[in-house]
Order: structure tokens, then C-alpha cells, then sequence
């Protein structure tokens, strides 16, 4: 992730939480500008309408240790002039300094400043000092296929298709396609569907004991599946699977207290949360706004591919 964007994606995602419903957020945009009819980048882009009257808004986010100075702000009139946006926001982690403010005021930039709180500060609020987390694990350790009469499972199409190179069962390979809608599975789609239909977890304990669950599926009747093989299909008529399953739990403190605040009384703050998820890290955000009296959540891949975020009333 390159230097700021981390701030770029928090400004986002605080934005995203208290924005109008049908507001289209963007982080980064391209924007034409009307003198050079080039496109241009802008941080956070934010449109929505008042009644048939669009609306651009344009944030602009540095991350750095000085204090922004008067010509950034210059820069950022006149660039919100050039892409015809209504509003322009300059966001600092490091404040503006007087002449800055000064000349904000003059050229009606809105300022914010990004700032870390201590965890004490935010528990006035969020009563949650950590979150729980639960992931769900199976590992499939058999695979058996039942064919319909007169196939050859020896067929060594058949088992170029099932298997992988190192002899064992491909489980993610779609090479099951349905009968009735011709959509091609996997043999891990048909455990997966097993499990929401019989909630496997429901009973399972939260400390990583492992369960061992097995199950008949049979096609003989309703949807029928064949396995595709080379220029052939050959109808399957069950299979028999079995796997382990089990819960890992753990708990999470909060990662990052934030607030986000303006001159013009808006002051927001947020407590992070960083949960790993098979493999993939996720971070969940609470943001409450003290001038409103409003809060809201967010879920986002800690990773440069944006935020989506659940609004708070």
C-alpha cells in the first residue's frame, strides 16, 4: 500500500458511514478538468443530489508530520475550481497551520484533521474493549463416487478429471455439471451446500474441537449431475463425503482509536478492529458522531480495494 492511502481509505470509509443514503463514494476518482479536459485524481469523490441538483464534493488527504501550510490550500481551491466540484475538504493528520486556516476560510475549503485517541477515550461510548471472533473449518479427508451402471471408472479420462497431479481428489475443480440448469460445481460445492442445509456448526463448541461429519449425497432423484470428462459426461449417481469440522475463536482488542474533526463542529470518532479471516484480514470500524448523536459500522479487506460499510442511524 503506498504511503497515505491508508489515510485516504479511513477518510472514506468515515465518510461512507454518515453520507446521504444514495451518495456515490470513491476513493480514488478520476475527474475531468475543464481547463486541460485531462482527467484528474482526487483522493475521495462524494456525489449526490439535492433535489434534481447534483452534487460533487472532493476530499484531499495528506498523511504527513508538518503542519499543512496556506499552499496546499491555494492548490485545492484551484483545483476544485478546474474538476467544477461544489465542495473541496483538505484533510491533515498533522493540522493546518494559521495562514492556512486563513485562506481556508477565505476560499471555502472545509478542514479536518485526522488524530489517534487513547482506547479510554472511545470506551465512553463504544463499551466494547474487544470483539470475538469465529472462524469455520472443515478439511474433506474422504471422497467417494458412486457412477451410474456400465461406467468404467477406470477410465482414464474419468480420473484425469476427478483427480490432481499428485493422485488426490480435486475438490475445487468444476467438472459436475448439472442436468437441470447446466451449471458446472465442484465437489467442495456440493460438502458446502451440505452444511448450510443441515447447520453443522450449530452444535459445534467454539474451541477448536474437531468433529467428524459424514454424509450419503444421492442424485437418484430431483437434480442429476455428470461428471465432465474430456468430450464425455458420465452420470453420478452419489457421493459420499466425509470431513472434519471445527471453530477457532479468538479475541480481538481494538487496533486504532481515531477522530475526525472540523471547525464547523464535526467531530467523529472511530475504534478499529483487525479480524483475520481464512486467510484474508478484515477490519471492522465503529464511528460515533458526537455533534449528531449518530453512530455507524464498517466492514472493509484491510488491503487498497476500498470499503463497504453498514450506515448507523
Amino acid at each position: 500500500m503506498r504511503k497515505g492511502r491508508e489515510l485516504e481509505i479511513i477518510v472514506e470509509a468515515l465518510e461512507r458511514c454518515f453520507a446521504p443514503a444514495d451518495a456515490d463514494i470513491k476513493s480514488p476518482d478520476a475527474i475531468l478538468d475543464r481547463v486541460t479536459g485531462t482527467l484528474r485524481e482526487v483522493d475521495v469523490s462524494i456525489r449526490y443530489k439535492i433535489g434534481s441538483v447534483p452534487i460533487l464534493v472532493i476530499l484531499e488527504c495528506r498523511d504527513q508530520s508538518a503542519t499543512q501550510d496556506v499552499t496546499w490550500i491555494e492548490q485545492l481551491a484551484k483545483k476544485r475550481d478546474d474538476v467544477r466540484a461544489s465542495r473541496a475538504v483538505a484533510v491533515s493528520s498533522s493540522g493546518f497551520s494559521e495562514a492556512a486556516r486563513l485562506k481556508a476560510a477565505h476560499d471555502a475549503i472545509d478542514l479536518r484533521t485526522v488524530s489517534e485517541l487513547t482506547t479510554e477515550v472511545v470506551l465512553g461510548w463504544c463499551a466494547v474493549p474487544h470483539t470475538i471472533g469465529g472462524s469455520r473449518n472443515t478439511n474433506l479427508t474422504h471422497v467417494a463416487f458412486e457412477f451410474a451402471a456400465g461406467v468404467d471408472t477406470s477410465d482414464p479420462e474419468i480420473r484425469a478429471s476427478l483427480h490432481r497431479a499428485d493422485g488426490r481428489i480435486d475438490i475445487v475443480r468444476n467438472v459436475f455439471r448439472s442436468q437441470n440448469s447446466g451449471q458446472l460445481v465442484s465437489v467442495s460445492s456440493f460438502w458446502w451446500a451440505a452444511v448450510d442445509q443441515h447447520d453443522l456448526f450449530k452444535a459445534s463448541a467454539a474451541d477448536g474441537t474437531r468433529q467428524v461429519r459424514k454424509f450419503h449425497l444421492s442424485f437418484d432423484a430431483g437434480e442429476r449431475y455428470c461428471l465432465v470428462a474430456g468430450d464425455r459426461q458420465y452420470e453420478i449417481v452419489s457421493i459420499a463425503l466425509t470431513a472434519e469440522t471445527w471453530i477457532d475463536q479468538t479475541q480481538h482488542s481494538i487496533s486504532r482509536a481515531l477522530e475526525y474533526t472540523g471547525a464547523d463542529g464535526t467531530n467523529i470518532q472511530t475504534v478499529q478492529f483487525e479480524i483475520p479471516v481464512q486467510g484474508k484480514d478484515f477490519v471492522v470500524s465503529l464511528y460515533s458522531d458526537v455533534q449528531n448523536s449518530r453512530t455507524g459500522a464498517s466492514l472493509r479487506r484491510n488491503k487498497d480495494d476500498g470499503s463497504d460499510a453498514t450506515k448507523g442511524a
